[in-house]
């Protein structure tokens, strides 16, 4: 669709003749956009382009994608809000600001997903930067028991998983059950959460349109 506005826009920048036309056909020049409408579709397109530079953002096949759902929701709202301060784009303005209502709409519904925050969690680029670089005190300690949640689920089946392994070790062994290695111990869920967010961050990839750290 930004295309064909696109190429339509160009057309018209630089072609200023029509062609001719049979008997009784409608003239070529009826079809014609006024200057104002073109000027109308121009600010059109530039809103229209954020939408599909964010939509760029899912279409890779090679890496995953699901982290970036939250980031670049906010980022395609603020670029937008930014369109309505400027001046030129105050005859659509209305309707981008009920564009951002909507998206703040899905937006809401995607924050309230655990899968989209643990997703920025576990991405070893971002962990919980993201959250202590873009959101407020009241959003940082929303994602912190979002992931505090999941892991107190993980924590309990180490627990069971932990007496279970406790008690085979403790029993008599059988001359044909192979030796349990003492060593190899599942660790503390929690333990590795923690572990986990204190290494330090893997470098982004360069390649990315956005820094979302920024």
């Amino acid at each position: 669709m930004v295309e064909i506005l696109k190429n339509s826009y160009q057309v018209h920048k630089t072609c200023a003749t029509f062609p001719n036309v049979d008997k009784d056909q409608s003239l070529y020049k009826s079809y014609h956009s006024f200057s104002e409408e073109w000027d109308l579709l121009s600010l059109i397109l530039e809103m229209l382009e954020e939408a599909a530079n964010a939509q760029e953002q899912f279409l890779s096949e090679i890496d995953p994608s699901v982290w970036q759902i939250l980031p670049t929701y906010e980022y395609f709202m603020s670029q937008w809000c930014n369109l309505t301060n400027q001046s030129d784009m105050k005859p659509i303005q209305h309707a981008i600001l009920l564009g951002v209502k909507n998206l703040e709409k899905y937006y809401n519904k995607s924050d309230n997903s655990s899968a989209n925050i643990l997703s920025i969690y576990l991405n070893s680029c971002i962990k919980d930067a993201y959250f202590a670089n873009r959101w407020n005190f009241s959003g940082q300690k929303h994602a912190h028991i979002v992931i505090e949640c999941i892991f107190d689920k993980y924590s309990a089946a180490y627990a069971a998983e932990q007496q279970d392994y406790t008690l085979h070790i403790s029993a008599p062994i059988a001359p044909s059950t192979p030796k349990v290695d003492e060593s190899v111990t599942p660790k503390d869920p929690h333990a590795e959460l923690t572990e986990y967010l204190s290494t330090p961050l893997f470098p982004m990839d360069p390649s990315g349109k956005t820094d979302i750290l920024k």
